[in-house]
């Protein structure tokens, strides 16, 4: 759950990163697939998810 929240703070500055050689122009136009992949990823699994973190599986639908 970590690295969405990451990703969405390093997009929300991708600018300043760039306009300081902190990130390449390829790497700031990829974030938005990144974090879409990284959800992806999380929604499949999130059945498994709930279950480790103990959650109704009414509230986990």
């Amino acid at each position: 759950m970590h690295e969405p929240h990451c990703l969405e703070e390093v997009d929300a500055r991708a600018g300043r990163f760039l306009a300081h050689g902190l990130l390449t122009a390829d790497e700031v136009l990829g974030l938005p697939e990144r974090i879409n992949e990284i959800c992806r990823r999380l929604h499949r699994e999130g059945a498994a998810l709930g279950q480790l973190l103990d959650f109704p599986e009414d509230l986990a639908a």
